[in-house]
């Protein structure tokens, strides 16, 4: 990672971001957006190139230097990993211009009450009615799901993992936001679907399960991005002990061996092996940092130590 770029970065949305510190929480990703565009924050979904993705990379660590800033970041994460790769993947080039234009918000919707991160225990399906099959079930956990354009949903219809987007305006779409207690600017809903007609739909031509694993790594990898970003502010901030400092250097070389290792390939070619997690600088937080507890976003990488397990 060139650290010429991330400084750039840095002092480009540094600049950008003062004007949004007031402005209301749940719109300042989508008035971002197209912010984002203008810095090519977006552009390697078309492109696939590998220097195009890692400066998004870089982009995402230089916004969450900025307590704004990372909840945009954390916002831009599934639109892009999820939303974006699917679109690209299922070649729906209007709708991926949209999103990389910055003009349109797309929310991403897979996980339900009880499914347990696995896509086999999926019930949102269709029905058939005297009227057509229409959409039945819910979504517990809708990114950016306040004000978006677009839902991309997963269904399962006799083990086939198919894929959607459900306009919001859409009749039969009940969605219900929720905040959590961190980077309120990614914006959260459950959506519940009332027999929504299928011809009110737009299918993707994409095999969900074929793709669900490597999309879930590049969203692992944009949030290790997101937290070096964090590790970045509260060095700023704090005071930090030798032995911490040491633990961000040996994280920090890590993520740049995977990064080098994208030169010469695609970033669908990250594996769960490369990843590191972020587990032993999460934990050296804990030990030689007890202050961390005092920053909300600190219960956002508690994930990454629960999904090593």
């Amino acid at each position: 990672m060139s650290l010429e770029n991330l400084e750039s970065h840095r002092k480009f949305f540094q600049t950008k971001l003062k004007s949004f510190e007031n402005t209301h929480v749940y719109s300042r990703f989508q008035n971002f957006s197209p912010i984002l565009a203008e810095r090519k924050f977006f552009v390697h979904l078309k492109s696939n190139l590998a220097k195009d993705y890692i400066d998004f990379l870089t982009q995402i660590r230089a916004l969450s230097i900025d307590k704004v800033g990372l909840g945009i970041a954390l916002s831009a994460m599934p639109e892009v990993n999820l939303c974006g790769n699917m679109l690209a993947i299922a070649k729906q080039e209007i709708f991926l211009d949209q999103l990389c234009d910055g003009n349109k918000i797309f929310s991403m919707a897979v996980s339900e009450k009880g499914w347990q991160g696995r896509i086999k225990n999926i019930k949102t399906s269709f029905i058939e009615t005297n009227s057509g099959r229409v959409l039945v079930g819910n979504k517990g956990f809708a990114t950016n799901g306040r004000n978006p354009d677009y839902f991309l949903i997963v269904t399962k219809d006799n083990f086939i993992y198919n894929s959607y987007l459900v306009p919001l305006n859409t009749a039969g779409l009940e969605v219900n936001p929720f905040d959590l207690n961190y980077a309120q600017e990614a914006t959260h809903a459950e959506i519940i679907f009332h027999e929504i007609p299928e011809s009110k739909l737009i299918k993707l031509e994409i095999d969900y399960r074929k793709h669900a694993k490597s999309l879930r790594l590049l969203e692992i990898f944009s949030l290790q991005f997101i937290l070096l970003g964090f590790i970045d502010r509260i060095r700023i901030e704090l005071k930090i002990p030798h032995e911490l400092e040491q633990a961000f250097q040996i994280f920090e070389n890590e993520i740049n061996l995977i990064t080098d290792k994208l030169h010469d390939s695609s970033r669908f070619d990250i594996n769960s092996q490369d990843l590191k997690w972020g587990v032993s600088v999460l934990e050296s937080l804990q030990i030689y940092l007890d202050n961390v507890i005092n920053y909300p976003e600190w219960n956002l990488f508690k994930i990454l130590l629960l999904n090593s397990n």
